[in-house]
């Protein structure tokens, strides 16, 4: 039970022949109130392109991502803390010196533990399923690919299939 309601493991990669029929499918779900159905983990839009080179829009957190954000809080976070601890209680440049040094420590800091966390943590789709369903795509065609709950998935890929759509599911 546990892992059905916090897990998603369920990759559905569905295939739309345009962009219209794209829109045209998720108009009607929401039309039907399936907007509970709509419990998604994470989700990606991969556009197919004449260059040959297709364009990806996804949430996934990546390394840098995971970087940026831990260098900031350990920046505010040590910044803080050294106000805190009486840095502001030093002569005018010792004070200065010891800001600036606690918020450059908590950035570092913070860069290696958010760089850590992001790539010990498997969020969102792995990039080689979205490369290659990329690679797969005509310059026409739009993939939509949703990560969901495996009590939702069924009803999904019957709620996205029509005659415009080609669907797969693919279990992580």
């Amino acid at each position: 039970m546990f892992k059905q309601l916090w897990f998603r493991k369920v990759n559905l990669v569905t295939v739309f022949d345009s962009r219209a029929a794209l829109a045209a499918t998720m108009d009607a779900m929401l039309a039907r109130g399936m907007l509970d159905l709509l419990d998604i983990g994470h989700s990606a839009l991969i556009v197919g392109s004449t260059t040959g080179k297709p364009v990806i829009v996804n949430n996934n957190v990546e390394a840098q991502e995971g970087r940026f954000s831990g260098a900031m809080l350990g920046a505010v976070i040590m910044g803080l803390g050294a106000v805190q601890g009486g840095a502001l209680d030093f002569p005018r440049g010792w004070a200065v010196l010891g800001v600036v040094l606690a918020l450059v420590a908590g950035a570092a800091l913070g860069a290696g533990i958010g760089d850590g966390v992001a790539r010990l943590t498997r969020f969102g789709f792995s990039t080689l399923l979205l490369e290659d369903v990329g690679q797969r795509l005509s310059a026409d065609q739009v993939a939509l690919v949703l990560q969901v709950r495996p009590m939702h998935a069924e009803a999904l890929e019957e709620a996205l299939a029509g005659p415009d759509a080609h669907i797969a599911r693919h279990e992580r």
